[in-house]
């Protein structure tokens, strides 16, 4: 097996008990990634532009993907998730926080993604934790 395969089998697998046991919440989800990518699109255009800088471009971004992850909607996804496809989810946790560690040369990074890896290595999974990490891997990326 090469190194991608794993990652790529992990996702597909969430992805279809995604699909089968939490398709109404997926929906809500993604419109609302939709409406976000509407508002990125019009926040890079605005870069091309030169009518903001790439400076207030990154920190906007930042603020949409924190909206987005802190929505209702997203919430009650994840939950989903969680409760209905608990071991895809956590594979796949487990997967991006290592390859992250891999990338991640400074010791603040470091300690936080392996607090994260020890949080999702439990057989219950916060919600509140999957999307402070999310969070935080975005300030960090």
């Amino acid at each position: 097996m090469t190194e991608k395969e794993p990652s790529l089998d992990y996702v597909l697998k969430m992805i279809n008990c995604s699909v089968s046991k939490c398709n109404k919440n997926m929906e809500k989800v993604y419109k609302l990634q939709d409406e976000s990518y509407i508002k990125l699109a019009d926040l890079l255009n605005k870069v091309r532009l030169n009518k903001i800088s790439n400076d207030e471009y990154h920190k906007e971004t930042k603020k949409i993907v924190i909206e987005i992850n802190k929505h209702k909607d997203n919430i009650e996804f994840i939950k989903c998730k969680i409760k209905n496809c608990n071991d895809n989810i956590r594979n796949v946790l487990i997967y991006t926080v290592n390859k992250v560690l891999k990338i991640k040369k400074d010791k603040k990074s470091k300690v936080m993604l392996n607090n994260y890896l020890n949080k999702f290595k439990q057989s219950i999974i916060n919600h509140k934790d999957i999307i402070n990490f999310y969070n935080d891997l975005e300030m960090i990326s």
